[in-house]
């Protein structure tokens, strides 16, 4: 367990609820994870900037660094929480957001493997139909890029 992830965490949790374990993401894989949309943005600020100014070559290699960057930062404000009754996701920047799934609610567990050391753990799909790009019109709330997916894997299939 994380301690700085876990005393993050700990504010959101009511009486008698008890935190089993707490972490953070891999940035680099949260960055690419996350990145999709990231990039897909970049293009569009990209192409209208060489509208504008011209100069596609010089505006796009600056942009592509820009939101690496800002996917980076995002992987590294982001906290996970698995409780005995819910799975929370918190982030911090560039905006504050707080994701709760209640156990009762797993209705996806998959593991998703980046390499043998780092997993995602998907919990539950909900409908954004903005999200074509990677091929369904589903987002999947998740743990990104867990070093210890594994035991956090086994952790929730001890209790759902």
């Amino acid at each position: 367990m994380d301690k700085e992830a876990a005393a993050e965490i700990a504010p959101h949790l009511p009486a008698g609820e008890k935190l089993i374990w707490a972490g953070r993401p891999y940035p680099p894989v949260y960055m690419l994870y996350n990145g999709g949309a990231m990039g897909l943005l970049a293009i569009i600020v990209v192409i209208n900037c060489a509208i504008i100014f011209g100069g596609l070559v010089l505006l796009l290699i600056p942009a592509i660094i820009l939101f690496a960057v800002a996917a980076r930062i995002r992987g590294e404000s982001v906290r996970y929480g698995l409780t005995d009754k819910r799975a929370i996701i918190k982030a911090t920047w560039p905006w504050r957001s707080l994701r709760i799934i209640p156990t009762d609610r797993f209705n996806v567990c998959v593991r998703q493997n980046f390499n043998k050391q780092i997993g995602s753990i998907m919990f539950r799909k909900t409908l954004d139909p903005f999200n074509f790009w990677r091929g369904t019109p589903f987002r999947a709330d998740a743990f990104v890029g867990l070093s210890d997916a594994d035991n956090v894997q086994k952790l929730i299939e001890a209790f759902s």
